[in-house]
Protein backbone atom coordinates (compact mmCIF):
# COMPACT_ATOMS: atom_id res chain seq x y z
CA UNK A 1 0.00 0.00 0.00
CA UNK A 2 2.87 2.21 1.00
CA UNK A 3 4.62 1.37 -2.13
CA UNK A 4 1.65 2.19 -4.30
CA UNK A 5 0.74 5.45 -2.59
CA UNK A 6 4.85 6.10 -3.37
CA UNK A 7 4.89 5.41 -6.91
CA UNK A 8 1.61 7.56 -7.59
CA UNK A 9 2.23 10.50 -5.86
CA UNK A 10 5.83 9.98 -8.15
CA UNK A 11 3.96 9.40 -11.32
CA UNK A 12 1.66 12.81 -10.09
CA UNK A 13 4.87 14.99 -9.69
CA UNK A 14 6.56 13.74 -12.31
CA UNK A 15 3.55 14.67 -14.95
CA UNK A 16 3.04 17.66 -13.31
CA UNK A 17 6.20 19.15 -13.24
CA UNK A 18 6.76 18.40 -17.51
CA UNK A 19 3.01 20.26 -17.96
CA UNK A 20 3.60 23.41 -15.22
CA UNK A 21 7.46 23.66 -17.61
CA UNK A 22 5.38 23.78 -20.68
CA UNK A 23 3.01 26.52 -18.89
CA UNK A 24 6.20 28.04 -17.83
CA UNK A 25 7.66 28.75 -21.24
CA UNK A 26 4.68 29.82 -22.56
CA UNK A 27 4.49 32.37 -19.57
CA UNK A 28 1.78 31.06 -18.02
CA UNK A 29 -0.16 30.49 -14.56
CA UNK A 30 1.33 27.25 -12.79
CA UNK A 31 -2.28 26.74 -11.37
CA UNK A 32 -3.61 26.49 -14.76
CA UNK A 33 -0.53 23.56 -15.48
CA UNK A 34 -1.30 21.91 -11.84
CA UNK A 35 -5.03 21.44 -13.24
CA UNK A 36 -4.52 20.61 -16.77
CA UNK A 37 -1.79 17.72 -14.86
CA UNK A 38 -5.28 16.71 -12.82
CA UNK A 39 -6.73 16.35 -16.40
CA UNK A 40 -4.22 14.52 -17.99
CA UNK A 41 -4.49 12.10 -14.67
CA UNK A 42 -7.76 11.58 -14.32
CA UNK A 43 -10.82 9.54 -15.15
CA UNK A 44 -10.63 11.74 -18.84
CA UNK A 45 -7.45 10.32 -19.71
CA UNK A 46 -4.99 8.33 -17.99
CA UNK A 47 -7.81 7.15 -15.24
CA UNK A 48 -4.18 7.11 -12.55
CA UNK A 49 -6.00 9.62 -10.12
CA UNK A 50 -9.55 9.69 -8.99
CA UNK A 51 -11.74 11.04 -6.36
CA UNK A 52 -10.88 8.14 -3.36
CA UNK A 53 -7.20 8.56 -4.02
CA UNK A 54 -5.13 8.08 -1.21
CA UNK A 55 -3.65 11.42 -1.85
CA UNK A 56 -7.09 13.62 -1.38
CA UNK A 57 -6.12 13.91 2.27
CA UNK A 58 -3.25 15.79 1.22
CA UNK A 59 -4.97 18.19 -0.66
CA UNK A 60 -7.14 18.82 2.00
CA UNK A 61 -3.73 20.05 3.91
CA UNK A 62 -3.09 22.48 1.36
CA UNK A 63 -6.41 23.95 1.47
CA UNK A 64 -5.87 24.40 5.69
CA UNK A 65 -2.44 26.04 5.11
CA UNK A 66 -3.61 28.13 2.45
CA UNK A 67 -6.54 29.44 4.16
CA UNK A 68 -4.28 29.79 7.46
CA UNK A 69 -1.92 32.48 5.56
CA UNK A 70 -4.55 33.76 4.12
CA UNK A 71 -5.81 34.62 7.88
CA UNK A 72 -2.31 36.03 8.46
CA UNK A 73 -2.17 39.10 5.86
CA UNK A 74 -6.15 40.50 6.76
CA UNK A 75 -4.20 43.47 7.76
CA UNK A 76 -5.96 47.00 7.14
CA UNK A 77 -2.88 49.38 7.66
CA UNK A 78 -1.86 48.34 3.95
CA UNK A 79 -4.65 49.57 2.64
CA UNK A 80 -5.41 52.76 5.58
CA UNK A 81 -4.94 55.18 2.53
CA UNK A 82 -7.28 53.75 -0.35
CA UNK A 83 -9.94 52.23 2.82
CA UNK A 84 -12.65 54.05 1.88
CA UNK A 85 -12.71 53.52 -1.95
CA UNK A 86 -11.47 50.11 -1.31
CA UNK A 87 -14.22 49.35 0.42
CA UNK A 88 -17.11 50.43 -1.84
CA UNK A 89 -15.72 48.74 -4.66
CA UNK A 90 -15.13 45.42 -2.83
CA UNK A 91 -18.95 45.88 -1.81
CA UNK A 92 -20.02 47.15 -4.61
CA UNK A 93 -18.55 44.62 -6.54
CA UNK A 94 -19.67 41.88 -4.53
CA UNK A 95 -23.11 43.07 -4.29
CA UNK A 96 -23.85 43.30 -8.80
CA UNK A 97 -21.54 40.18 -9.38
CA UNK A 98 -23.80 38.78 -7.08
CA UNK A 99 -26.77 39.94 -7.99
CA UNK A 100 -26.23 39.18 -11.66
CA UNK A 101 -24.95 35.97 -10.96
CA UNK A 102 -27.62 34.55 -9.10
CA UNK A 103 -30.55 36.20 -12.34
CA UNK A 104 -28.00 34.24 -14.82
CA UNK A 105 -27.85 31.16 -12.67
CA UNK A 106 -31.72 31.36 -12.12
CA UNK A 107 -31.98 31.70 -16.14
CA UNK A 108 -30.15 28.80 -16.71
CA UNK A 109 -32.42 26.51 -14.47
CA UNK A 110 -30.53 25.82 -11.17
CA UNK A 111 -32.14 25.83 -8.41
CA UNK A 112 -32.48 28.78 -5.85
CA UNK A 113 -29.99 27.27 -3.55
CA UNK A 114 -27.54 26.45 -6.17
CA UNK A 115 -27.76 29.40 -7.79
CA UNK A 116 -27.00 31.62 -4.45
CA UNK A 117 -23.54 29.10 -4.20
CA UNK A 118 -22.67 29.85 -8.31
CA UNK A 119 -23.47 33.57 -7.25
CA UNK A 120 -20.66 33.63 -4.64
CA UNK A 121 -18.13 31.82 -6.62
CA UNK A 122 -18.56 34.11 -9.13
CA UNK A 123 -17.76 37.42 -6.80
CA UNK A 124 -14.21 36.21 -5.20
CA UNK A 125 -10.74 36.60 -7.20
CA UNK A 126 -7.60 35.00 -6.73
CA UNK A 127 -6.01 36.40 -4.13
CA UNK A 128 -2.99 34.29 -5.31
CA UNK A 129 -2.82 35.16 -9.13
CA UNK A 130 -3.53 38.63 -8.38
CA UNK A 131 -0.57 39.51 -5.92
CA UNK A 132 1.72 37.39 -7.64
CA UNK A 133 1.10 39.39 -10.77
CA UNK A 134 1.27 42.77 -9.37
CA UNK A 135 4.50 41.64 -7.52
CA UNK A 136 5.61 40.42 -10.64
CA UNK A 137 4.88 43.96 -12.69
CA UNK A 138 6.02 46.11 -9.53
CA UNK A 139 2.53 47.19 -9.07
CA UNK A 140 1.35 46.76 -5.92
CA UNK A 141 2.43 50.33 -4.57
CA UNK A 142 0.75 51.74 -7.55
CA UNK A 143 -2.40 53.24 -6.39
CA UNK A 144 -4.90 50.54 -8.68
CA UNK A 145 -2.38 47.89 -7.16
CA UNK A 146 -3.86 49.38 -3.20
CA UNK A 147 -7.02 49.40 -4.51
CA UNK A 148 -7.31 45.88 -5.88
CA UNK A 149 -5.18 44.32 -2.51
CA UNK A 150 -8.00 46.33 -0.20
CA UNK A 151 -10.81 44.97 -2.56
CA UNK A 152 -8.99 41.32 -2.35
CA UNK A 153 -9.09 41.96 1.72
CA UNK A 154 -12.48 43.20 1.28
CA UNK A 155 -13.52 39.67 -0.39
CA UNK A 156 -11.63 37.61 1.67
CA UNK A 157 -13.35 38.89 4.93
CA UNK A 158 -16.69 38.04 3.12
CA UNK A 159 -15.37 34.66 1.93
CA UNK A 160 -15.23 33.94 5.82
CA UNK A 161 -18.51 35.01 6.69
CA UNK A 162 -19.35 32.65 3.83
CA UNK A 163 -17.45 29.91 5.51
CA UNK A 164 -19.34 30.34 8.64
CA UNK A 165 -22.91 30.51 7.04
CA UNK A 166 -22.04 27.23 4.69
CA UNK A 167 -20.32 25.62 8.19
CA UNK A 168 -23.49 26.26 10.01
CA UNK A 169 -25.90 24.60 7.06
CA UNK A 170 -23.57 21.68 6.71
CA UNK A 171 -24.28 20.73 10.38
CA UNK A 172 -27.42 22.48 10.83
CA UNK A 173 -29.55 22.06 8.00
CA UNK A 174 -31.72 24.33 6.07
CA UNK A 175 -35.51 22.91 7.10
CA UNK A 176 -35.85 25.61 9.52
CA UNK A 177 -34.54 29.17 8.22
CA UNK A 178 -35.36 31.03 11.21
CA UNK A 179 -33.63 28.70 13.81
CA UNK A 180 -30.37 27.82 11.64
CA UNK A 181 -30.26 32.25 10.87
CA UNK A 182 -30.30 32.29 14.49
CA UNK A 183 -27.15 29.64 15.09
CA UNK A 184 -25.47 31.57 12.25
CA UNK A 185 -25.75 35.06 14.84
CA UNK A 186 -24.75 33.01 17.92
CA UNK A 187 -21.83 31.36 16.11
CA UNK A 188 -20.51 34.43 14.64
CA UNK A 189 -20.49 35.97 18.21
CA UNK A 190 -19.41 33.35 19.50
CA UNK A 191 -16.27 32.99 16.98
CA UNK A 192 -15.73 37.20 16.89
CA UNK A 193 -15.27 36.54 21.11
CA UNK A 194 -13.15 34.06 20.87
CA UNK A 195 -10.80 35.85 18.25
CA UNK A 196 -11.12 39.11 19.71
CA UNK A 197 -9.46 37.34 23.17
CA UNK A 198 -7.07 35.20 21.67
CA UNK A 199 -5.83 38.57 20.11
CA UNK A 200 -5.96 40.35 23.47
CA UNK A 201 -4.15 37.10 25.30
CA UNK A 202 -1.44 37.29 22.88
CA UNK A 203 -0.20 40.61 24.15
CA UNK A 204 0.36 38.55 27.58
CA UNK A 205 3.11 36.33 26.27
CA UNK A 206 5.41 38.48 23.74
CA UNK A 207 8.59 37.01 25.56
CA UNK A 208 7.01 33.77 24.01
CA UNK A 209 6.89 35.08 20.94
CA UNK A 210 10.15 36.11 20.67
CA UNK A 211 11.88 32.66 22.08
CA UNK A 212 9.96 31.10 19.40
CA UNK A 213 10.76 33.73 16.72
CA UNK A 214 14.67 33.02 17.39
CA UNK A 215 14.48 29.45 15.54
CA UNK A 216 12.95 29.45 12.49
CA UNK A 217 12.51 25.18 12.51
CA UNK A 218 10.60 26.34 15.77
CA UNK A 219 8.52 29.13 13.95
CA UNK A 220 7.73 26.85 11.47
CA UNK A 221 6.45 23.73 13.60
CA UNK A 222 4.51 26.50 15.69
CA UNK A 223 2.42 27.62 12.88
CA UNK A 224 1.75 23.79 11.56
CA UNK A 225 0.92 22.81 15.02
CA UNK A 226 -1.46 26.22 15.39
CA UNK A 227 -3.15 25.54 11.90
CA UNK A 228 -3.73 22.01 12.27
CA UNK A 229 -4.96 22.15 15.95
CA UNK A 230 -7.25 24.53 15.30
CA UNK A 231 -8.99 22.91 12.54
CA UNK A 232 -9.46 19.71 13.99
CA UNK A 233 -10.77 21.40 17.30
CA UNK A 234 -13.32 23.44 15.30
CA UNK A 235 -14.72 20.31 13.31
CA UNK A 236 -14.69 19.09 16.93
CA UNK A 237 -16.80 21.73 17.97
CA UNK A 238 -19.57 21.29 14.73
CA UNK A 239 -17.49 24.16 12.89
CA UNK A 240 -15.19 22.99 9.47
CA UNK A 241 -11.64 22.86 9.51
CA UNK A 242 -11.64 25.46 7.04
CA UNK A 243 -12.96 28.14 9.22
CA UNK A 244 -10.68 27.23 11.83
CA UNK A 245 -7.47 27.20 9.56
CA UNK A 246 -8.76 30.61 8.29
CA UNK A 247 -9.50 32.08 11.90
CA UNK A 248 -6.32 30.61 13.80
CA UNK A 249 -4.60 32.92 10.59
CA UNK A 250 -6.81 36.38 11.76
CA UNK A 251 -5.75 35.47 15.28
CA UNK A 252 -2.21 35.08 14.86
CA UNK A 253 -2.18 38.29 12.12
CA UNK A 254 -1.64 40.54 15.54
CA UNK A 255 1.95 38.80 15.81
CA UNK A 256 4.53 41.00 15.01
CA UNK A 257 6.33 37.71 13.64
CA UNK A 258 3.29 37.00 11.24
CA UNK A 259 5.22 37.72 7.99
CA UNK A 260 8.10 35.32 8.85
CA UNK A 261 5.64 32.64 9.41
CA UNK A 262 3.93 32.87 6.62
CA UNK A 263 7.23 32.72 4.61
CA UNK A 264 8.23 29.82 6.35
CA UNK A 265 4.66 27.85 5.40
CA UNK A 266 4.57 29.09 2.57
CA UNK A 267 6.32 26.50 0.26
CA UNK A 268 5.04 23.68 2.46
CA UNK A 269 1.33 25.28 1.76
CA UNK A 270 2.34 25.18 -2.11
CA UNK A 271 3.19 21.80 -2.45
CA UNK A 272 -0.40 20.99 -0.21
CA UNK A 273 -2.01 22.97 -2.79
CA UNK A 274 -0.58 21.66 -5.82
CA UNK A 275 -2.28 18.29 -4.96
CA UNK A 276 -5.63 19.97 -4.31
CA UNK A 277 -5.79 21.36 -8.19
CA UNK A 278 -4.46 18.75 -9.65
CA UNK A 279 -7.24 16.50 -7.99
CA UNK A 280 -9.72 19.65 -8.78
CA UNK A 281 -8.70 18.97 -12.79
CA UNK A 282 -8.69 14.65 -12.28
CA UNK A 283 -12.31 15.24 -11.21
CA UNK A 284 -12.88 16.94 -14.13
CA UNK A 285 -15.15 15.17 -16.53
CA UNK A 286 -15.51 15.50 -20.39
CA UNK A 287 -19.04 14.24 -20.82
CA UNK A 288 -20.46 16.58 -18.22
CA UNK A 289 -18.60 18.92 -19.44
CA UNK A 290 -19.86 19.09 -22.98
CA UNK A 291 -23.45 19.04 -21.29
CA UNK A 292 -22.64 21.88 -19.67
CA UNK A 293 -20.75 23.86 -22.15
CA UNK A 294 -23.15 26.39 -22.06
CA UNK A 295 -23.15 27.30 -18.83
CA UNK A 296 -19.05 27.51 -19.00
CA UNK A 297 -19.30 29.87 -22.39
CA UNK A 298 -21.76 31.96 -20.02
CA UNK A 299 -20.10 32.71 -16.44
CA UNK A 300 -16.29 32.83 -18.11
CA UNK A 301 -17.72 35.61 -20.17
CA UNK A 302 -19.64 37.14 -17.17
CA UNK A 303 -16.46 37.13 -14.88
CA UNK A 304 -14.11 38.13 -17.81
CA UNK A 305 -16.08 40.88 -19.27
CA UNK A 306 -18.70 41.66 -16.71
CA UNK A 307 -17.03 41.87 -13.41
CA UNK A 308 -14.16 44.38 -14.79
CA UNK A 309 -16.98 46.40 -16.75
CA UNK A 310 -18.93 46.36 -12.80
CA UNK A 311 -15.83 47.56 -11.29
CA UNK A 312 -14.98 50.42 -13.56
CA UNK A 313 -18.48 51.74 -13.37
CA UNK A 314 -17.60 52.43 -9.32
CA UNK A 315 -14.37 52.83 -9.58
CA UNK A 316 -15.04 55.94 -11.98
CA UNK A 317 -18.18 56.81 -9.60
CA UNK A 318 -15.94 57.40 -6.98
CA UNK A 319 -13.92 60.14 -8.97
CA UNK A 320 -10.85 57.66 -10.16
CA UNK A 321 -9.34 58.27 -13.62
CA UNK A 322 -10.22 55.88 -16.51
CA UNK A 323 -6.38 54.63 -16.67
CA UNK A 324 -6.72 53.51 -12.72
CA UNK A 325 -10.21 52.09 -12.79
CA UNK A 326 -9.36 50.30 -16.21
CA UNK A 327 -6.31 48.42 -14.68
CA UNK A 328 -8.17 47.80 -11.53
CA UNK A 329 -11.20 46.22 -13.50
CA UNK A 330 -8.54 44.16 -15.44
CA UNK A 331 -7.12 42.81 -12.39
CA UNK A 332 -10.38 41.17 -10.74
CA UNK A 333 -10.89 39.20 -13.76
CA UNK A 334 -11.08 35.80 -12.95
CA UNK A 335 -12.50 33.64 -9.61
CA UNK A 336 -10.69 32.37 -6.99
CA UNK A 337 -9.38 28.83 -6.11
CA UNK A 338 -11.75 29.65 -3.10
CA UNK A 339 -14.83 29.57 -5.30
CA UNK A 340 -13.89 26.06 -5.76
CA UNK A 341 -13.44 25.14 -2.20
CA UNK A 342 -16.63 26.93 -1.46
CA UNK A 343 -18.37 24.87 -4.06
CA UNK A 344 -16.75 22.06 -2.60
CA UNK A 345 -18.10 22.54 0.69
CA UNK A 346 -22.00 23.06 -0.52
CA UNK A 347 -21.40 19.21 -2.07
CA UNK A 348 -20.05 18.09 0.82
CA UNK A 349 -23.31 19.84 2.89
CA UNK A 350 -25.47 18.17 0.29
CA UNK A 351 -26.79 21.32 -0.98
CA UNK A 352 -24.94 21.29 -4.83
CA UNK A 353 -24.48 17.99 -7.05
CA UNK A 354 -20.58 17.53 -7.59
CA UNK A 355 -20.37 18.12 -11.35
CA UNK A 356 -20.88 21.79 -10.77
CA UNK A 357 -17.20 21.73 -9.58
CA UNK A 358 -16.29 20.24 -12.96
CA UNK A 359 -17.95 22.92 -14.24
CA UNK A 360 -16.57 25.86 -12.00
CA UNK A 361 -12.62 24.27 -12.48
CA UNK A 362 -13.54 24.97 -16.22
CA UNK A 363 -14.47 28.70 -15.59
CA UNK A 364 -11.28 29.11 -13.00
CA UNK A 365 -9.36 27.93 -16.18
CA UNK A 366 -10.46 30.07 -18.76
CA UNK A 367 -11.01 33.33 -16.68
CA UNK A 368 -7.13 33.03 -15.14
CA UNK A 369 -5.76 32.61 -18.14
CA UNK A 370 -7.65 35.45 -19.93
CA UNK A 371 -6.87 37.88 -16.45
CA UNK A 372 -3.62 36.85 -16.20
CA UNK A 373 -2.84 38.40 -20.02
CA UNK A 374 -5.36 41.38 -19.29
CA UNK A 375 -2.95 42.06 -16.41
CA UNK A 376 0.15 41.41 -18.15
CA UNK A 377 -0.87 43.81 -20.66
CA UNK A 378 -2.91 45.88 -19.27
CA UNK A 379 -0.91 49.23 -20.55
CA UNK A 380 -1.18 48.03 -24.62
CA UNK A 381 -4.86 47.12 -23.89
CA UNK A 382 -5.95 50.52 -22.18
CA UNK A 383 -4.10 52.12 -25.31
CA UNK A 384 -5.53 49.95 -28.03
CA UNK A 385 -9.49 50.37 -26.24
Amino acid sequence: MQEDSFVQLSVVLGIAFLVTLVLRLLRQPMVIGYMIAGLILGPAFLNFVGEGSGLEFFSRLGVALLLFILGLGLNLHKIKDVLRASLLAGLGQILFTAIAGYLIALLLGFSVIVSIYLSIALTLSSTIIVLRILDQKGDQDQLYGRVVIGMLLIQDLFAMFVVIVIASAQQDGLDDPLRWFGLIVMKMIGVAAAVALFMKAQKWFPQVERFISRSTELLFLFGLAVVFVAASAFEALGFSTELGALLAGVVLSASPYHREMAARLQPVRDFFLMLFFIFLGANISLTSLRSSLSLIIIFSLFVLIGNPLIVIAIMRAQGYTHRTSFFAGLSMAQISEFSIILLQMGVSAGHIPAPLIGSLTMVGLITITGSSYFMIYNQTLYRII
